[in-house]
């Protein structure tokens, strides 16, 4: 187990729950001012982040979402963990590409919403569509897909992070953001043949 989710899983959670103080430099990466729209590089409905913001408290690499886009980056062989956030009925993902490059994901699917008629649908569908047809056009020797799941706490005061590991495991981790305090830490599912549905 790699130190980061010892951390999270070992260390913090057998802590009482006001010692489970998460690091600021954790919310450093999360809450910072606005991003500036040189960095990124916009293709579609692809978003390369071109600086990932990078930690070396358990080596991570952070990217972050962007409304209506597939955020990206590459992932650093220093800084193998990757970390993103916040989740709202997003999904990220991770994969290799034909050259063996890292890459990670923050894959905005936007809200679902009751239609007129009567059907639930999604906002964001166009983004959906894209991401599909990437991981159906077989351009990845290896890829992993999850739903941090944010239906498990109240959003309003909860907020939920994602992390995948160099090793592709999946985790999801619920943060009160007024006390930075951990709420809980969970091993996911990744999505069945990483297809949004």
């Amino acid at each position: 187990m790699g130190r980061l989710i010892w951390f999270f899983r070992s260390h913090l959670q057998s802590l009482p729950y006001k010692e489970r103080v998460i690091p600021s430099h954790f919310f450093d990466l999360l809450y910072w001012k606005k991003l500036a729209s040189n960095e990124f590089i916009h293709n579609d409905k692809w978003c390369f982040y071109r600086e990932p913001k990078l930690e070396n408290f358990g080596r991570i690499t952070f990217v972050p979402w962007k409304d209506f886009y597939i955020t990206y980056t590459q992932i650093p062989d220093t800084h193998p963990n990757l970390f993103s956030a916040p989740f709202e009925g997003c999904h990220m993902a991770r994969y290799i590409d034909r050259r063996g490059r890292h890459f990670g994901c923050h894959i905005h699917t936007g809200k679902i919403i009751l239609r007129l008629d009567g059907r639930f649908a999604r906002l964001n569908e166009d983004t959906i569509e894209k991401w599909n047809e990437f991981v159906r056009g077989n351009n990845v020797s290896k890829i992993v897909v999850f739903n941090p799941n944010h239906r498990l706490y109240n959003p309003e005061y909860v907020d939920t992070w994602g992390i995948i590991t160099s090793n592709f495991q999946c985790y999801t981790i619920y943060v009160d953001p007024k006390s930075r305090l951990l709420v809980d830490f969970r091993s996911a599912r990744p999505l069945y043949k990483s297809i949004i549905i």
